[in-house]
């Protein structure tokens, strides 16, 4: 089974890579606690730059989160990381165990 992604409103949802029918937008107006029972219910990983986020992941499960820790990256260069960085990604959110994802420039950190 594909995983699905739940795009929290600080990532941009503008990037092709997320184009795609496995990505969704929270709405800007949801808070914290909305975008995490819409992932939960739906059986979504959230994708955010929120350490909230990261917070609940380590405390609670479901969802899993990927939380891009790389600051702010023209459009073009964060394709190419992500183009770079997905597969690892995906492989380490397969990991059973894997709650949260840190995504560094130039690491990955799981937990």
């Amino acid at each position: 089974m594909t995983p699905r992604f739940l795009l929290d409103a600080n990532i941009s949802s503008r990037s092709r890579h997320w184009q795609q029918p496995e990505f969704e937008s929270a709405p800007d107006h949801w808070d914290d606690y909305t975008v995490w029972q819409y992932a939960a219910e739906h059986n979504l990983i959230i994708v955010t730059k929120e350490v909230d986020f990261e917070d609940r992941a380590l405390r609670y499960a479901p969802p899993q989160v990927v939380r891009f820790c790389i600051g702010n990256m023209r459009r073009q260069v964060f394709r190419a990381f992500l183009a770079e960085k997905w597969e690892h990604i995906l492989a380490a959110l397969a990991q059973p165990q894997v709650r949260l994802v840190r995504v560094y420039a130039d690491r990955l950190e799981t937990a």
